[in-house]
């Protein structure tokens, strides 16, 4: 059946369904009418599909972020004090984590880790530099020859060279308050340890009075 051209046309945003036929009486020629209308209707299911994806999507990449952002990348950094320099950074790179490392005397044997930063144990991130101390051994130093100084000049000596003094007195035929001796008399020593002195505190003869009569 045609339209008639007098119907009006309504904008397309729905669906044209048919509403109702109307009968025009208009002189001698009956006239029948169909009004049709269009219905705003909600989308179809193939329009809510493509939203649908869009928001599980927005949804996963949410919760992948919030997974990322708030994991715990931390974990425990290994104990390598005593260990040697080969051992200890096998062991941190093990683990997930780098090594610099630092030199420097200790009393530790050479190529011993005296130290570390962070501390054993302590978490930090996965890839985070581990600071260690290398021991390169005791340092040593030169012990100064102090005999035939004072007991005062001697100490100065000794102490500015890094070394202890124990100053023992005992007798001797050198003026009092002399350094007759000393125990290591030289070479190189480790830093820190102990010096003997002899320090003279006179020969300890007197002289008898004749006291005869």
């Amino acid at each position: 059946m045609s339209t008639d051209p007098r119907d009006p046309v309504p904008p397309d945003d729905g669906e044209l369904v048919e509403d109702e036929t109307i009968v025009a009486h208009d002189g001698p020629v009956e006239e029948t009418r169909v009004v049709r209308r269009r219905e705003r209707r909600g989308p179809s299911q193939n329009e809510l599909w493509p939203w649908l994806l869009l928001l599980l999507l927005a949804v996963l990449v949410g919760l992948g972020a919030l997974w990322y952002f708030t994991r715990d990348t931390t974990k425990p950094v290994p104990n390598v004090v005593g260990n040697t320099l080969e051992t200890a950074v096998q062991r941190l790179q093990d683990d997930g984590f780098k090594a610099d490392i630092t030199r420097s005397n200790s009393d530790r044997p050479a190529g011993e880790v005296y130290d570390q930063s962070p501390d054993g144990g302590t978490k930090a991130d996965e890839g985070a530099t581990v600071q260690i101390g290398v021991s390169e051994g005791p340092a040593t130093a030169e012990v100064p020859s102090v005999v035939g100084a004072t007991e005062a000049d001697a100490r100065n000596q000794l102490t500015e060279a890094g070394f202890e003094v124990n100053a023992v007195q005992v007798f001797s035929d050198q003026p009092e308050g002399q350094v007759v001796a000393q125990n290591p008399s030289s070479g190189e020593e480790q830093k820190g340890s102990t010096v003997r002195i002899n320090v003279s505190k006179g020969s300890g003869e007197v002289t008898v009075p004749d006291v005869v009569g």
